[in-house]
């Protein structure tokens, strides 16, 4: 049995429109190909698919994730993505209630 385990990341650009939210299940996330899931090189299902073949994924796994506007090399966030780090946040925790986590706000 393994913690459940949230990840958040930029999604590839081809995900959707600039800015926006998605949450992906672990179903979406072990399923399909590999690489279209992240903005990274290595995507988060390479990642997820060796720890499977490990027998080592979480069985509660989600991803909470934002377009980004644009991929660069640039550490900040785009604007876009930055407006929406509160709902970020807001998914997160929400996220985190519904598995039964204490949240504490500030």
């Amino acid at each position: 049995q393994h913690d459940p385990v949230i990840i958040i990341d930029a999604l590839s650009p081809d995900s959707g429109v600039p800015g926006s939210l998605h949450i992906i299940s672990d179903d979406m996330l072990t399923g399909g190909e590999t690489g279209g899931c992240s903005a990274h090189h290595v995507g988060i299902r390479d990642v997820l698919m060796l720890l499977q073949a490990q027998a080592a994924l979480p069985d509660d796994l989600v991803l909470v994730g934002v377009v980004p506007a644009v991929l660069d090399y640039d550490f900040r966030l785009s604007t876009i993505v930055e407006k929406q780090m509160p709902l970020v946040e807001k998914t997160v925790l929400e996220q985190l209630r519904l598995r039964k986590f204490e949240v504490w706000e500030q």
